[in-house]
């Protein structure tokens, strides 16, 4: 088929001031009239014709015809119909897109102007299609108004919207969504080198989701990336769980990253916003894989609901001060939940509520207010992110009940300034240390606090922060199959090869030589 750039088709029975439309046109435009719909239609079924006008109103029943044969034969063809007030309304629902209606009577100059205003319009949308840069953000753009509600989730709504530049939106055309969320960073890193990761993610994820297929990539929610694929040539699901699980591996090696994927089924593109929306929640209720690789069926599976742990059974370990047996016991409910697959965001903000319930009755027994177990920037932050992932609630709940034990023993009024400092050194081991924290919580200044310490214990603070946490490294080491990067995380340490460095230093022995041989060794 051939196409007429700076053609114009009128179609009308009658135009009784056809050549003072010609001149207000211009030369440089040609315009082509017939007054009958079946010879209009065999010329646009031989050249593409940029704008049809139709004077409407003869023979409503094949004008609406020949609207509907262009809407599915010719979806970039911009119409204009010369209609009147009864007409108005329903010709709009023949077609909705590139579809403008203009009353009569219309002069030559009124209906001249319109003409050069939707060819401006349609070289526009070509310049739009010659720039891969343009284009991207167009697509973009559209997928984020139909996700966040500004087109309307529907076929009409679809219709009505202006579709990417790049993707025909027809009855039946199927897409598929996949949605990656970056769960955690494996160490804390300074803003830019994280910017310059989460760039070099995002990459890897285009390049292996996106190449040699039509779709498009984008920035979601906080911490998102969000990939549309759409064609005839849609990934299976074996194939999508592959690449998806390349790309949260290589996150994992080259970027120090934890990214969790979730794709659903191919549908329709206005079914596109709820399948993004179940998927969203999938992730918000995976507390238990970081990395994990989740269809929608798995993340929509019904799960029996889950009763909450009696806590007040095992208080009695509290207040005996054996932080062991309190925080196993809490473990072993959590490690019978995940073999269950029972595990959600809202069962772990409902443990975390009663916990710090039952701590604070306890703490209440004792004299002590609950604001004291919070007392830092830390705390807070840490208690907001253990709901989110079950490793990190156990660390959490581990932390509170040590600092909890420490806080309720009697015998912590009489101690001496380094004592006071090692309990709180010991019940933040997995924190990142700050000594003006420590300085404001002994209501003392840093400098006094360092040579009270050294004075009492014979090392510096730093020496005793590196040994206590050496000792938890340890014992995490012995007691569970954690790898040891997450064990170094989960002691303190955000930089790996200083973990290692002072582990060989205290033992004698590298963490993976300690793993193997698991010595018995006073440090």
């Amino acid at each position: 088929m051939g196409c007429a750039i700076s053609a114009v088709l009128l179609i009308a029975h009658e135009y009784p001031r056809l050549e003072e439309l010609r001149r207000a046109l211009g030369s440089g435009l040609e315009l082509w009239h017939t007054d009958s719909i079946v010879r209009g239609r065999r010329l646009l079924a031989g050249v593409e014709v940029p704008v049809l006008v139709l004077d409407c109103g003869k023979d409503r029943e094949m004008e609406y015809g020949l609207l509907r044969w262009v809407e599915e034969n010719q979806p970039e063809t911009e119409c204009i119909a010369l209609v009147h007030d009864a007409d108005f309304c329903p010709i709009y629902a023949t077609r909705r897109r590139n579809l403008f209606r203009l009353l009569k009577p219309a002069g030559p100059a009124e209906l001249a102007e319109r003409i050069l205003h939707t060819l401006q319009k349609v070289e526009r949308a070509a310049f739009l299609s010659s720039d891969p840069v343009l284009l991207r953000r167009v697509d973009q753009q559209f997928w984020l108004h139909l996700l966040s509600g500004t087109v309307p989730p529907s076929g009409e709504g679809l219709r009505q919207a202006a579709p990417p530049t790049s993707f025909r939106y027809q009855e039946g055309q199927q897409a598929l969504f996949i949605l990656l969320c970056l769960r955690r960073w494996h160490q804390e890193l300074p803003p830019r080198v994280l910017d310059d990761h989460r760039y070099a993610a995002r990459n890897l994820v285009r390049r292996t989701l996106l190449q040699g297929r039509p779709g498009c990539s984008f920035s979601w929610i906080r911490d998102t990336l969000a990939v549309v694929l759409y064609g005839p040539d849609l990934p299976s699901e074996e194939a999508l769980r592959q690449s998806c699980g390349d790309i949260s591996g290589r996150c994992a090696q080259w970027f120090g990253c934890d990214l969790s994927c979730y794709f659903g089924t191919p549908c329709l593109a206005h079914e596109v916003p709820d399948q993004a929306r179940r998927l969203l929640q999938g992730d918000m209720d995976n507390v238990t894989g970081a990395r994990a690789v989740l269809s929608l069926a798995q993340t929509v599976q019904k799960k029996e609901p889950l009763s909450l742990p009696v806590l007040r059974d095992w208080m009695p370990y509290f207040i005996d001060g054996r932080e062991e047996e309190f925080c196993r016991c809490i473990e072993d409910y959590f490690r019978q939940a995940i073999a269950a697959n029972n595990m959600d965001r809202a069962f772990l903000a409902r443990f975390q509520q009663d916990f710090i319930q039952e701590l604070g009755f306890a703490l209440k027994n004792a004299g002590v207010p609950l604001h004291e177990l919070f007392s830092g920037t830390d705390e807070l932050l840490h208690m907001e992110q253990a709901i989110r992932y079950v490793p990190d609630m156990l660390a959490w709940v581990r932390a509170c009940a040590k600092k909890a034990i420490d806080l309720s023993r009697p015998e912590q009024a009489g101690k001496t300034v380094a004592q006071r400092a090692q309990d709180y050194i010991n019940h933040r081991l997995i924190y990142p240390f700050r000594r003006e924290e420590l300085a404001r919580a002994l209501r003392l200044s840093g400098g006094h606090i360092a040579r009270a310490f050294r004075q009492e214990t014979g090392m510096s603070i730093s020496e005793y922060l590196a040994r206590e946490r050496i000792k938890l490294a340890c014992r995490t080491i012995r007691q569970t199959g954690l790898p040891l990067n997450q064990v170094a995380e989960q002691c303190g340490f955000h930089d790996y090869p200083y973990f290692y460095k002072t582990f060989k230093k205290y033992t004698g022995l590298s963490p993976a030589e300690f793993q193997m041989e698991k010595p018995e060794i006073e440090i």
